[in-house]
């Protein structure tokens, strides 16, 4: 019985989200006119920044940051960003064939995107 017990609390301590997973900084990787970064503290704080190419074809990019808290729910990662709350999901597979390289490796879906942690190492 206490062998059941002890692989139980393995088994769920293993899957529980860690702040260490989600500290650092993770980035979309798009070829689109929008990029995405988020630094993550380890203190509950962050920024996020979204760097857009201007319209006028120069390649000069618009850059707005901004502050932001964090907190982690429910095996959730939930980020106020702009004065909303966002929830994030950790993954230690994201495909790395979204930028043209094989295999998978770590980072957050969320925000409508994949946020890959950099540097992006696909194995």
């Amino acid at each position: 019985m206490k062998t059941i017990l002890l692989l139980a609390c393995l088994v769920i301590s293993t899957s529980v989200l860690s702040s260490q997973e989600v500290v650092g900084k993770f980035s979309t990787v798009s070829e689109s006119e929008c990029n995405i970064e988020i630094t993550i503290s380890a203190n509950g704080k962050g920024i996020f920044s979204e760097s857009c190419r201007r319209e006028d074809g120069s390649h000069i990019d618009d850059v707005e940051t901004f502050n932001i808290s964090w907190k982690l729910i429910n095996n959730e990662f939930i980020a106020n960003i702009k004065g909303s709350e966002e929830k994030f999901i950790y993954h230690s597979n994201l495909p790395c064939k979204n930028f043209g390289e094989g295999g998978t490796s770590n980072g957050l879906i969320g925000y409508g995107t994949y946020f890959w942690r950099e540097p992006i190492k696909c194995k």
